[in-house]
């Protein structure tokens, strides 16, 4: 397997795993603190940089 179709793969893969948790941040945060909503967030956010990253490199080994 190339690595593009790899990396296509993991981006794929990584955003259809963030996306029910974003939606379901609602009930996860409704009564927890800052801490929390800090932490949930974060881990979002660098879960959405990783699939970013992922499609960059992704286009990049395409375009060789």
């Amino acid at each position: 397997m190339p690595l593009a179709t790899a990396s296509a793969i993991a981006e794929i893969a990584t955003v259809l795993f963030v996306a029910p948790l974003v939606l379901g941040a609602y009930v996860v945060l409704q009564g927890a603190g800052w801490r929390v909503s800090a932490l949930y967030f974060g881990l979002l956010s660098v879960l959405l940089v990783l699939a970013l990253t992922a499609g960059v490199v992704g286009l990049v080994l395409l375009s060789r």
